[in-house]
This record gives structure tokens, sequence and C-alpha cells, in this order.
């Protein structure tokens, strides 16, 4: 589990979330998302990687990584979600 606190990064849009090199996150670290389709459009939201996941993604509450891993998904945190 990663020792990391607050968000590790920052993205403007859904695009760039899948388009963000994976290798160096690590289990629970977090990414804002600043809006689906640009920075502000009122659909931002945070998440998480998960390495072990293999859900299938939706761009809604996972989004898959541009590189198609066979493992590894960003899930969307939960409004309440305390202790990440």
């Amino acid at each position: 589990m990663s020792t990391k606190t607050g968000f590790s990064k920052v993205v403007a849009s859904l695009t760039a979330l899948k388009a963000l090199d994976i290798t160096p996150f690590v289990a629970n670290d977090s990414v804002f998302l600043a809006g689906s389709s640009a920075s502000g459009d009122q659909l931002g939201a945070q998440f998480y990687w998960s390495a072990s996941s293999t859900a299938s993604g939706d761009d809604i509450n996972v989004v898959v990584p541009a590189s198609a891993p066979a493992s590894g998904r960003w899930l969307r945190v939960e409004a309440g979600s305390v202790g990440m």
C-alpha cells in the first residue's frame, strides 16, 4: 500500500487520464480528473490506481489506460470514501 497522501497528479481530461504513463503509480495513488472533456466541465472526480483491477472500463467509474493492460485500472473514489 502506498504511503503517499493527497493527489499524486491532476489531469485536465479523460483523454489525459487514459494517456498517463502508469509505470510510476502504486496501489491507491490518486489522480484528480479536472473534467471529462475539459477542465472545469463539472464532470471531474478523484480516481485511484488499482493495479490488480480487471474491471471493464466505462469511462465513468472505471477508466482503462490507453495502453490497455490486462490488469490495472483507474477507479472512481465514491463520495464519502475515506482512508485511501
